[in-house]
C-alpha cells in the first residue's frame, strides 16, 4: 500500500485510525498491539514472506538488547563488545546478503543464480535497529517492553521510507500516549496531509511522467542539450517533492497517531554550502552516519587529512546505502570530494585568520548578494550530482552530462526537437519545473506553512481545528482539493515513492 493509494486514504487509515480511537484509554499494551498489528498489514500486504524475516530480525535484536542491558553483562565490558559486534555484523550482513551480493559478484565478473528480491525498508530498519542497539549498548536508553519495541520498528508511517527514528526520540509517545496532545494533533495532522498530497500528485509524479520517457529516449541515445537539462532540472526536483511529501505524510500520520516523528527536511536546496545541505537534506540519514559512522571513525578530532578520509568514507558508504549500483558510489564520492573542499577551505580561511563574521560584517545587500550566489552555486552541485543518482549507470551518467554541456549555439533546433517529439507535454514540463523551482527557493517550508496555519486555527471559531472544518467558508478549501487529488487519484495507477527502492 501507497500512502496516496485509495485503499490506504480510504480504508486502512480510517479504520486504524477508529481502533486507536476506541482503544484510546484501554491500557499501552492495547495501544502498542494496535501499532504493531497495523503495520504488519501495512508491510505485510507487500510480502508476508518477507514480514516473517522482518520479525525475525526484529526478536534478535531485542533479544540482543536485553543481554547487554542485564546486570550479568553490564559489569562485563567484553561481553557488552561482543554483543554489539553480533549484533551490527548480523544487520549488516543481512542487508549485503539481499541488497549487495549480487552487485558483488558482477562485479567481480561472477554469475549469481540467487536473484534475491530486495525486502521492502531492509535499509531503513536496518540502521534503525542497529542505532537503537548502539544506543543501548551506550546506556542512553533502556530495551522497552516487547511489544513497545515491535510498535517502534513496526510503525507504518515511518516503516518503508523513513525517517530513520531513533528510539529516544519516540520512547515516550510509545511508552503512553499524551492525552493532552490529542486535543491539537489532527490541527498538526491536517496540512501536512494536504501538502504531502499536493506534492505527490501534483508535481513529483508529473515530472516523473516526463522522465519515463526521457529513459527511453536516452536508451536510444538521441537526448538534446535542452532535453538533458530539462532531464536534470526534473528529477532533482521530482526526487525532493516526492522526497519531502513522503516525509510529510509520515509526520501528518505519526501525528494522528499521537507520534510526533522528527522532520527530515528543511528547504535543502536553500543551503549555502553542502556542509549545510547535508544539515537539511534527509537529516535522520545524516545524522545517523554522523552519530554512528562519522564520529566512531574519529570525527574531526584528529589531523586535518584523517577529518578529510573520514568523510570521504562516510559519504561512500552513504552513497552505496542508497543502492546497489556503481551510480550510487559515484554519487556519493561527488558529494565526500565537495564535503572535503569544503572543511579544506574552512580550514584555510582559518589559516588566514578569516572567519564568518568577515562576511557578515559587510553591507546587507552585499551578504545578501553573497547568499544567493552560495545558494545557486551549491544548488547547482547538488542537482548535477543527482545525475548518477538517477542513471545508476557511470556510463549513462557521463553521456547524461556530456549531452547537457554540449551546447553548440542549436538551442531552437533544440527546442523545435522537443516540442515535436512531446506536443503540449513539453509545455506542461516547463510549467511543472517553474513551480517546482518557484517553491524550493521562494516559498516556506511545510513546517512554517503548518505551524502558520495552526497558529491561525487556534484563533478561529473557539480554537481548535474540528469547529473551523465545518465552517462553510471551508467549502472553498475543500472544493478544489477534492477535484485536484480525486482526478490524480483516478487517471491512473499511483507511483511509488522514489525511496521505496532503497
Amino acid at each position: 500500500m501507497l500512502f496516496v493509494e485509495p485503499v490506504f486514504l480510504f480504508v486502512f487509515l480510517p479504520l486504524v485510525l477508529l481502533a486507536e480511537r476506541l482503544t484510546r484509554n484501554t491500557g499501552q499494551m492495547t495501544r502498542s498491539t494496535l501499532l504493531v498489528a497495523s503495520g504488519a498489514i501495512f508491510y505485510g500486504a507487500w510480502s508476508w514472506k518477507y514480514l516473517c524475516l522482518l520479525f525475525l530480525a526484529i526478536l534478535c535484536n531485542f533479544g540482543i538488547s536485553k543481554l547487554i542491558n542485564s546486570d550479568v553483562v553490564k559489569g562485563n565490558i567484553l561481553q557488552a563488545k561482543v554483543l554489539l559486534a553480533v549484533a551490527v555484523i548480523g544487520n549488516l550482513s543481512l542487508l549485503a546478503l539481499f541488497k549487495y551480493l549480487d552487485f558483488f559478484l558482477s562485479s567481480v565478473g561472477v554469475e549469481s543464480s540467487l536473484n534475491l528480491i530486495l525486502p521492502l525498508a531492509i535499509s531503513f530498519y536496518t540502521f534503525q535497529q542497529v542505532a537503537y542497539v548502539v544506543d543501548v549498548y551506550r546506556q542512553e536508553v533502556k530495551p522497552p517492553a516487547i511489544m513497545t519495541y515491535f510498535s517502534f520498528v513496526l510503525f507504518f508511517p515511518q516503516l518503508i521510507a523513513g525517517p530513520i527514528v531513533n528510539y529516544k526520540d519516540v520512547k515516550r509517545d510509545l511508552s503512553r500516549f499524551q492525552q493532552s496532545r490529542s486535543k491539537n494533533r489532527y490541527d498538526l495532522a491536517l496540512p501536512y496531509l494536504i501538502i504531502g498530497l499536493g506534492k505527490k500528485l501534483l508535481i513529483a509524479d508529473p515530472l516523473g511522467g516526463f522522465l519515463a520517457q526521457q529513459q527511453l529516449v536516452m536508451s536510444i541515445g538521441e537526448s538534446t542539450p535542452l532535453l538533458s537539462i530539462l532531464t536534470i532540472l526534473a528529477y532533482g526536483l521530482q526526487l525532493y517533492f516526492d522526497f519531502s511529501a513522503y516525509g510529510d505524510l509520515a509526520l501528518a500520520l505519526g501525528f494522528a497517531l499521537g507520534i510526533r516523528l522528527p522532520i527530515n527536511f528543511d528547504a535543502p536546496y536553500k543551503s549555502r554550502n553542502i556542509a549545510e545541505f547535508w544539515r537539511r537534506w534527509h537529516i535522520t540519514l545524516g545524522r545517523f552516519l554522523r552519530d554512528y559512522l562519522y564520529i566512531p571513525l574519529g570525527g574531526s578530532r584528529g589531523t586535518l587529512n584523517r577529518t578529510l578520509l573520514n568523510l570521504m568514507i562516510v559519504m561512500l558508504l552513504g552513497g552505496l546505502w542508497h543502492g546497489a549500483a556503481w551510480g550510487y558510489v559515484l554519487w556519493g564520492a561527488l558529494h565526500g570530494g565537495a564535503l572535503v573542499l569544503h572543511q579544506s577551505l574552512i580550514q584555510f580561511r582559518s589559516y588566514l585568520g578569516q572567519t564568518n563574521g568577515t562576511i557578515a560584517s559587510k553591507p546587507d545587500w552585499v551578504v545578501q548578494i553573497n547568499n544567493g550566489f552560495s545558494i545557486l552555486l551549491t544548488a547547482s552541485f547538488v542537482l548535477l550530482a543527482w545525475v548518477p543518482f538517477y542513471t545508476e549507470s557511470i556510463s549513462d551518467a557521463l553521456m547524461l552530462w556530456s549531452s547537457a554541456f554540449s551546447y553548440s549555439g542549436e538551442m531552437i533546433e533544440n527546442a523545435s526537437t522537443l516540442y515535436e517529439r512531446y506536443g503540449i507535454e513539453v509545455g506542461m514540463l516547463l510549467v511543472n519545473i517553474t513551480i517546482g523551482l518557484a517553491l524550493v527557493f521562494f516559498t516556506p517550508t511545510s513546517h512554517e506553512i503548518v505551524n502558520y496555519c495552526v497558529r491561525r486555527w487556534q484563533k478561529l471559531e473557539g480554537g481548535t481545528i474540528h469547529n473551523v472544518l465545518v465552517h462553510p467558508l471551508m467549502l472553498f478549501v475543500y472544493t478544489p482539493v477534492i477535484m485536484i487529488v480525486g482526478k490524480s487519484l483516478l487517471v491512473g495507477p499511483v507511483a511509488a515513492f522514489l525511496y521505496f527502492q532503497f
